[in-house]
């Protein structure tokens, strides 16, 4: 068992979950613990989540969610979405990213609409020891490499032949632009210009190193692991906004939960929160009779009324 192996220890519990399981882009639970566990990524839920569960694992002290807003730097912004936010904000993307993964914040901008940090909506731990709350956030931005160390880095667009006005240039080619949208890209510019970049890249990795991998010439985030026997005690992140919201795991409410549901024909609609059924078999059955039954890891969950048949395949 987990847990055991950490000792059952909360500072080694914590230092793992930080060390081994990458921060996923998304509000709200995902994956669950047993995800972030099976992937070593998930959102800051998720690893929250598994944390607690291995806690409870343990047995020696009690833990529970804490969720609310974090302020976070450009630079650390840079490091985990993979953004340059030293161009305007409707360039790199920031905002989208955030908002399209269901973040609650605000993005703060400069007047040259350059990114220097945000506000969102996190998740973390607190864990009472010894009589006191602690909390602990080990999904937090500040494990990575502000740098983005590794891969090609900055020789990167010279290896492709890429430069970004050109490309857009291309892309932009026949097309109609407006103050709120863009229609009509050059389809044709830009695969011709990623196939450029990529026969670019081929001849770069054979004239200079061609034993580089994938994760050598990509500029990808690294978690800067804790140092051996870390000890957390504080009892709230000094980079919390405002005060969080305490949740036991039986009080965690559905909507912070994605949820999945499916419909059986002839059957009332079965929804699932996600982190329940990751990493377990859900399948639908037809009978003899063509009955349609919805089961999870061989239990039934749905069963619905006899369906006509359908073509057969050849």
């Amino acid at each position: 068992m987990l847990a055991a192996s950490l000792k059952n220890d909360p500072d080694l519990i914590y230092g793992w979950v930080y060390n081994n399981v990458d921060t996923i882009p998304q509000y709200g639970s995902l994956k669950g613990p047993l995800g972030a566990l099976i992937d070593r990524s998930g959102t800051a839920f998720d690893q929250a989540e598994l944390m607690i569960l291995l806690l409870q694992q343990a047995g020696n002290c009690t833990a529970s969610f804490e969720v609310g807003e974090v302020n976070v730097t450009g630079a650390q912004l840079a490091a985990w979405l993979g953004v340059d936010t030293s161009l305007g904000n409707n360039l790199n993307g920031t905002e989208v990213i955030l908002g399209s993964n269901g973040f609650p914040g605000v993005v703060d901008t400069n007047s040259n609409g350059q990114v220097l940090g945000a506000t969102i909506g996190w998740a973390w731990v607190q864990v009472e020891i010894g009589g006191t709350n602690y909390v602990f956030d080990p999904a937090t931005l500040a494990k990575y490499n502000p740098t983005r160390a590794g891969g090609l880095g900055s020789a990167l667009p010279s290896a492709l032949g890429y430069t970004q006005s050109t490309f857009i240039s291309d892309a932009e080619s026949g097309s109609t632009i407006n103050a709120t949208d863009i229609s009509g890209l050059n389809r044709a510019n830009i695969r011709s210009d990623r196939t450029t970049d990529a026969s670019n890249l081929v001849s770069y990795l054979k004239t200079n190193d061609p034993s580089l991998g994938p994760t050598d010439v990509t500029d990808s985030r690294t978690i800067v692991a804790l140092a051996a026997n870390t000890r957390q005690r504080i009892t709230s992140l000094p980079y919390q906004n405002g005060t969080p919201t305490n949740y036991t795991i039986s009080t965690f409410p559905a909507s912070l939960r994605t949820q999945l549901t499916l419909t059986v024909p002839g059957a009332s609609a079965v929804t699932f929160f996600t982190s329940d059924i990751y990493g377990r078999r859900l399948t639908l059955d037809f009978d003899s009779s063509t009955v349609p039954t919805l089961e999870l890891d061989g239990t039934t969950e749905a069963t619905g009324s006899a369906e006509s048949n359908g073509p057969s395949l050849r």
